[in-house]
């Protein structure tokens, strides 16, 4: 399906390009977060920004991959990548691609998203995958998860409706076919 900020399809190279450029600054964030962060099961994701962008422009399946992309050479920096991890997100790619892909950055897509991968995601599915990883009780884990879950769903929220919106027309400009 064709993105509603899009008037003609975007150029598989500009595609390509947008996005190993939007990996690229995930990956720096998400090193900037580990770093932060630590091993510490509260960890707010600063990656998922520019990931927001890659959905809401090209789609679920560009954003699931580039995600995917993100985590693993993110890993490279400090630790070896997981695959339950990787896995969550890859499904938080793919729930943000749908949603604002499809959805656009209306109140009630972005709501969504953003409380549909804080509840399934970032709170169950990471919880459950730094349970295998960690080997530490899961309720407790599960009670840690909440915060950085609602912290990660308000930063997610705020970016797609205070910044996306503001990078409309840049992102046309770049993007569209006669530049």
């Amino acid at each position: 399906m064709q993105n509603t900020i899009f008037h003609t399809p975007i150029p598989p190279l500009r595609k390509l390009t947008l996005t190993a450029m939007l990996v690229a600054m995930g990956t720096a964030l998400a090193v900037v977060s580990k770093y932060l962060f630590g091993n510490l099961p509260v960890r707010i994701d600063l990656a998922v920004c520019p990931m927001l962008t890659v959905a809401y422009v090209l789609g679920a399946w560009w954003c699931g991959g580039a995600y995917v992309m993100v985590d693993l050479l993110s890993c490279l920096f400090l630790y070896p990548p997981f695959l339950p991890i990787t896995l969550c997100k890859c499904a938080s790619g793919l729930l943000f691609g749908y949603m604002l892909h499809r959805g656009g950055l209306h109140l009630k897509s972005v709501g969504v998203a953003c409380l549909l991968n804080a509840l399934l995601i970032d709170i169950l599915g990471m919880t459950y995958a730094l349970y295998l990883m960690m080997e530490t009780p899961f309720f407790p884990l599960l009670l840690t998860r909440i915060g950085g879950g609602v912290v990660n769903a308000c930063i997610n929220a705020a970016f797609c409706l205070l910044a996306l919106p503001k990078l409309q027309k840049p992102m046309q400009h770049l993007l569209s076919k006669g530049n």
